[in-house]
C-alpha cells in the first residue's frame, strides 16, 4: 500500500491522482529481484524495490509484483478493481496493520459498544490523515450500537474539524445534524446513519481533520451510542472521548 492512501470498504485503496505515489515491497523470504507491473500508472513496470508511480486520470485498476531469490519467485497481484485513484469513495482511517487486533468495545452492562450517554461522554472524534491533494467531504456515515431516543427532536450533530496546535480538535469547518429519532441501527446489518452536509467540505492537501459526533441528549428514555473498537487489551480505542464536566 502507498504511503498517504486512504482504506475503503469497497476497494483495497483510495489513491488520489496527479500525486507521486510510493509503493513498498513488504515480501518476505529475503528477494533479491523485483518486477510490479501496474495499470493506469505514467510507469508500466519497474524492477526498483520500492518504485514511485502517478495515476495520472480517475479509475479503478490492478497491479502485480513478483519477487525473487536464489530459492525460487512468487507472485501477489491485485484485482482489477483494488486501487481507485480519484473520483469518489467511502474511506475510514483504520491502518492495516490494526486491522487483524481490532475488536468490538466490551463495556459490561452497557454491551458491545462505546460512545453512549451514560457515561456522560460528550462527543467523539475520529482522526484522518491529511490527503496528499486537495479532496472534498460530502458525508459522515455513523456507525450506532443503540439509537433509543425519548428526546427524538433533539440535534445530533456532526462536524469537521482540524486540529488545534494541542493536536485536537479545535477549527470548525462544517456543521450537520440530524434529529435523535432519525438515528439508524439494526442489529442484523449495522447500518451507517448518514449525516450529508449542505456543501461538500474542502480539504486542503496536508491538512488533518477530524469528524465529530455528539453531543446525545441523556433524558429519560434516552439511550445513544456508536460503535467503537479498541486496538488491543488496555488499548486505546479507534476515537477520542471528550467528557464534559458535570
Amino acid at each position: 500500500m502507498p504511503a498517504g492512501a486512504y482504506l475503503s470498504p469497497w476497494c483495497m485503496m483510495f489513491v488520489p491522482t496527479q500525486v507521486p505515489l510510493t509503493f513498498t515491497d513488504a515480501s518476505t523470504g529475503n528477494p533479491t529481484q523485483w518486477k510490479w507491473t501496474f495499470q493506469g500508472t505514467d510507469v508500466a513496470t519497474s524492477t526498483e524495490q520500492n518504485p514511485t508511480v502517478t495515476y495520472p486520470n480517475a479509475g479503478t485498476f490492478g497491479m502485480k509484483l513478483e519477487v525473487a531469490n536464489a530459492m525460487g519467485s512468487s507472485v501477489d497481484q491485485l484485482t482489477s478493481n483494488a486501487i481507485q485513484a480519484g473520483g469518489i469513495q467511502e474511506i475510514w482511517n483504520i491502518a492495516p496493520e490494526e486491522n487483524s487486533s481490532l475488536m468490538m468495545m466490551e463495556m459490561g452492562w452497557y454491551g458491545n459498544y462505546a460512545g453512549t450517554n451514560w457515561l456522560g461522554i460528550g462527543e467523539f472524534a475520529e482522526h484522518f490523515d491529511a490527503p496528499l491533494a486537495d479532496a472534498q467531504i460530502e458525508a459522515v456515515n455513523i456507525y450506532f450500537g443503540k439509537t433509543t431516543a425519548g428526546s427524538t427532536d433533539a440535534d445530533i450533530e456532526v462536524k469537521i474539524m482540524t486540529p488545534g496546535d494541542d493536536g485536537m480538535p479545535a477549527n470548525v469547518l462544517a456543521t450537520t445534524s440530524l434529529k435523535a429519532g432519525e438515528l439508524e441501527y439494526d442489529p442484523t446489518t449495522i447500518n451507517a446513519t448518514t449525516f450529508t452536509f449542505d456543501q461538500p467540505v474542502p480539504i486542503a492537501a496536508g491538512t488533518e481533520f477530524f469528524a465529530v459526533v455528539g453531543p446525545f441528549p441523556n433524558d429519560e428514555g434516552d439511550d445513544i451510542a456508536i460503535l467503537l473498537c479498541r486496538r488491543g487489551e488496555g488499548e486505546k480505542v479507534t476515537a477520542y472521548h471528550f467528557v464534559y464536566d458535570e
